[in-house]
């Protein structure tokens, strides 16, 4: 596997999405090596990023440690 996305299974299509808990495993190497900066959307797998990187922070890292930069997408 090249990359992975942290979203939601991407199917046939998209195999390389992790979804939550493979993805788990991602967040938590990544808070202990000390990052706790994490850029999404709700855009990315249909939202499920968003509460990915949610569940992790719960489990892994305080709130205050955690920095989220999030985006929306508008359609004119």
């Amino acid at each position: 596997m090249k990359y992975a996305t942290l979203g939601s299974s991407g199917g046939p299509t998209h195999p390389w999405f992790l979804n939550g808990d493979k993805a788990q495993p991602f967040y938590k190497r990544a808070i202990e090596l000390g990052i706790n900066f994490f850029d999404t959307v709700d855009y990315y797998s249909h939202g499920d990023s968003e509460e990915n990187i949610a569940r992790a922070i719960r489990k892994y890292i305080r709130r205050e440690d955690a920095v989220i930069a999030t985006k929306l997408e508008i359609t004119l």
